[in-house]
């Protein structure tokens, strides 16, 4: 069995989503579906945030 080679913590690597997904998977029509989707449309109400303290918010299509 090959052993894992250890990773160091300080090591970054950047890799884009879009070059992962092979262009035929079909994520990337659940993808279009969801680009489609009028969220107001259909009952979505955006919560006012509290404060502006902290990280800003996900994009409402992605948190689907």
């Amino acid at each position: 069995m090959k052993e894992k080679v250890k990773q160091l913590r300080n090591e970054y690597y950047m890799i884009s989503l879009e070059s992962e997904i092979a262009s035929e998977d079909e994520m990337r029509i659940v993808d279009k579906i969801i680009d489609c989707i009028n969220l107001k449309k259909i009952g979505y109400v955006e919560k006012a945030r509290k404060s502006n303290v902290g990280c800003p918010k996900y994009g409402d299509k992605d948190m689907q």
